[in-house]
């Protein structure tokens, strides 16, 4: 269903009250995630849906600004995409004394950004729309940046273009801000990846703790390192001595296996060793990675079940 088909239920009338926050929710995932876009057709028809949605649920805000009026406000977060949603209905105040225009709107969309953005970290994405009911259908859009690349000067040099060709715009008695905050996972690593610069393989393995070293004088590195991967799989109690150097029971389990999948490692392990061992551990999927990043696989068998050994 795309966005002008849940647009067009809502202005039906098909949707109830408590279903409208969760349409808001699914449209915010398909303009966020999906790239999904509202047309000009149904402009109108989403600003009353957001209006009905979030300003018609807010609170007369407490605050006192010193160069707007804010008639109406509504706040929406949805935790699922760390997205925030607010909209503020608005009237500038008249401008004082001898002040000069356009810095006295500068201010007052600095101090606008300040409160809508409250608590937004520098690296969050903020996207703007500014909507004059008596235009609604040439709504001023300040596409999704970084906030800290936002700021009025910005909303300025938009407001000035449409302002050559509209200069009604902000002749209305009042005008609506909508704001969408999203906050991107970060996933670098943070410390832990600072932690791992520069170090040895032997270094990096003992630190990373969820890799299991396979020490071995023999040829049965790749049997060890599946006997040892399906033990710790299964939770085997013995797990932690089968890691050590020189077990012997973790020789005995690698060389049953070799003779119950008739693998012969006398020269080490290829590929199509692997395969052998793929082909025998039927309720195994054996991933090979080409490094300790684990960005590449040299050997991922179609063979699918529900439990992998890396």
């Amino acid at each position: 269903m795309s966005i002008s088909t849940v647009l067009n239920s809502f202005s039906c009338g098909i949707f109830r009250d408590e279903e409208l926050l969760g349409v808001y929710e699914d449209i915010c995932e398909r303009l966020v995630l999906h790239s999904e876009v509202i047309s000009k057709e149904d402009e109108e028809v989403f600003e009353r849906f957001i209006e009905k949605t979030l300003v018609g649920r807010g609170l007369k805000p407490g605050k006192r600004f010193r160069h707007l009026d804010v008639t109406s406000e509504g706040e929406k977060e949805i935790k699922k995409f760390k997205t925030i949603a607010k909209t503020i209905v608005f009237r500038f105040q008249d401008v004082h004394g001898s002040s000069n225009p356009m810095i006295w709107l500068e201010k007052a969309f600095n101090e606008m950004l300040d409160h809508m953005l409250i608590g937004a970290s520098p690296s969050d994405r903020v996207g703007i729309v500014l909507r004059n009911d008596n235009f609604p259908e040439k709504p001023i859009g300040i596409s999704f940046r970084r906030r800290d690349q936002l700021n009025s000067k910005i909303i300025m040099a938009t407001l000035e273009k449409v302002l050559q060709s509209n200069a009604n715009f902000f002749a209305a008695d009042s005008l609506r801000l909508h704001v969408d905050r999203v906050t991107l996972p970060v996933g670098n690593g943070g410390a832990s990846r600072d932690r791992m610069a520069g170090v040895s393989y032997e270094e990096f393995c003992r630190r990373k703790r969820g890799i299991i070293v396979v020490e071995n004088s023999d040829t049965l590195c790749l049997a060890r390192a599946l006997v040892l991967a399906m033990a710790w799989t299964s939770k085997d109690p013995l797990i932690h001595s089968l890691q050590l150097a020189g077990n012997l029971q973790t020789k005995e389990r690698a060389e049953k296996l070799c003779r119950t999948a008739n693998v012969d490692l006398s020269n080490g392990g290829t590929r199509e060793h692997i395969q052998q061992f793929q082909h025998h551990l039927v309720d195994y999927t054996i991933v090979v990675y080409n490094n300790r990043l684990g960005k590449y696989f040299i050997f991922y068998s179609i063979h699918i079940t529900s439990t992998k050994l890396f």
